[in-house]
């Protein structure tokens, strides 16, 4: 069975970030990196001009952040986004996740790790670093429980 490769943009606002994501999507692993960013508002003109599968997307950049760089992608029908930052934090990692990213890993994360997260979210999954996974179940949980009673007051409403 033949692979095709992922084709990968890369938005980081540091050049050796960039670098080492170089090195470690590379093409022998069936990557090609088709551009770079260095900032949010470079990635629509890179994303039209180089058609990626998917956008590895830092957070935090100068002009324009991964935030709403990603809202403008999933407002614009653009390729799916797998967020790399350094920032465990539960606000930014909600933030990202309602702007439409499809992904979030951590910079301390393995190669391994990274590539198995670009290849899902290039798939069309999602992906969540394994650090953060039990955080986001138990906030959808907690969100999930309805207050008490309001189960009964809704029913108190039905007519016969």
């Amino acid at each position: 069975m033949e692979t095709t490769e992922v084709r990968v943009l890369l938005v980081d606002d540091q050049d050796l970030v960039r670098s080492g994501l170089r090195r470690i999507l590379r093409r022998k692993d069936g990557f090609v990196v088709v551009d770079e960013c260095a900032d949010g508002d470079e990635v629509p003109a890179a994303v039209a001009a180089h058609a990626p599968d998917v956008v590895v997307m830092d957070l935090r950049m100068k002009r324009v952040g991964g935030i709403d760089a990603t809202r403008g992608l999933a407002a614009s029908g653009g390729p799916p986004v797998l967020v790399l930052t350094t920032f465990n934090e539960d606000e930014l990692l909600s933030a990202v996740l309602r702007a439409g990213a499809a992904g979030f890993v951590l910079k301390d994360s393995s190669a391994e790790e990274l590539i198995r997260a670009v290849r899902a979210v290039a798939a069309g999954d999602g992906y969540l670093d394994p650090a953060v996974t039990a955080r986001v179940l138990d906030s959808y949980r907690r969100a999930a429980v309805p207050p008490a009673g309001a189960a009964a007051a809704a029913t108190e409403q039905l007519t016969a």
